[in-house]
């Protein structure tokens, strides 16, 4: 066989034609299979968008219907319009809490990919005590879930309880109490058996 034969061969095969024939019917078979594929992955896919615009576009909906009426969760109210919007944006407090917003994510965002690309440089060099950079590299990830350990055990003790009378607790436990109450008596929650009661 003749490298211009082969040429051929694989030129008609990358167009979807037959080595010795005209091609065609492969051509046709080939754009039926095509738009039973298109049709198979539409229908397949119908139920996903379908839910997916229920779950976020009811919402949506939902929401601007209650931001032009003056109800409540409960009852929809009379319609005012733009008047909650011109209330929100005429309030000292909104504005104070948009900048507050504001810095918080351009410090947040920038901040913590600043500190991220210093420490994944540091990584990346020969340094002593390169081991310990990278278990700090875990403090991110253990802190949150002791400040939220610690926030609940302090909402659900007493003054006089470390820790929910229902919980199991050695005396140990009991005495690592926190150092102060900012909240009153009334606001402490037990937990028993699945409901709350105010202590």
């Amino acid at each position: 066989m003749s490298t211009t034969t082969t040429q051929s061969g694989l030129a008609r095969a990358r167009r979807g034609l037959a080595p010795g024939g005209s091609g065609g019917g492969s051509v046709n078979r080939k754009s039926k299979l095509s738009g039973q594929t298109k049709r198979t992955f539409f229908w397949l896919l119908l139920p996903s968008i379908v839910l997916l615009i229920l779950i976020n576009g009811y919402p949506l909906i939902y929401a601007g219907v209650q931001a032009t009426h003056d109800g409540s969760l409960i009852d929809t109210g009379n319609f005012v319009g733009v008047d909650n919007f011109a209330t929100v944006l005429s309030s000292p407090a909104f504005w104070k809490a948009a900048q507050f917003t504001l810095w918080f994510t351009i410090v947040g965002v920038f901040g913590s990919w600043l500190v991220g690309l210093g420490l994944a440089l540091l990584l990346r060099t020969k340094i002593p005590a390169g081991g310990t950079f990278k278990v700090l590299l875990l403090l991110p990830w253990v802190v949150p879930i002791v400040v939220s350990s610690t926030a609940w055990n302090w909402l659900v003790a007493t003054r006089t309880a470390s820790s929910p009378p229902s919980s199991a607790t050695s005396d140990s436990a009991h005495r690592c109490s926190s150092p102060t109450r900012t909240s009153p008596p009334s606001w402490s929650w037990s937990s028993r058996s699945g409901s709350a009661s105010p202590s």
